[in-house]
């Protein structure tokens, strides 16, 4: 352990272990996802049932749209079908809105 303390500290593999710098408040998704609109339906979804939706994404933004679902909605459940509440995708927003 004396031979870390020795090292000088950089952006290497010691910092990247270490935790380095955290991501702040949003995580870092590989694409633009509307995190303000994903912490609003997350008071909104709460604990019910969600059905996430991206319609025309490719399948990289729409497992990323999954992703940020089970991070920010993660007391609601997911579900492909008979869930209470749409979290949609719309150009740059994310849209909530309680299925019929």
């Amino acid at each position: 352990m004396l031979a870390a303390a020795a090292v000088p500290w950089s952006d290497g593999p010691p910092r990247q272990l270490a935790g380095g710098e955290g991501e702040g408040r949003d995580p870092t998704f590989d694409v633009e996802l509307d995190a303000r609109g994903l912490r609003a339906a997350a008071s909104q979804v709460a604990d019910s049932t969600y059905a996430t939706e991206w319609p025309g994404a490719s399948p990289l933004q729409q497992g990323n749209l999954k992703a940020a679902g089970q991070l920010y909605l993660s007391r609601g459940l997911p579900l492909l079908e008979g869930a209470e509440w749409n979290v949609v995708v719309r150009g740059d927003r994310v849209v909530v809105s309680r299925r019929r």
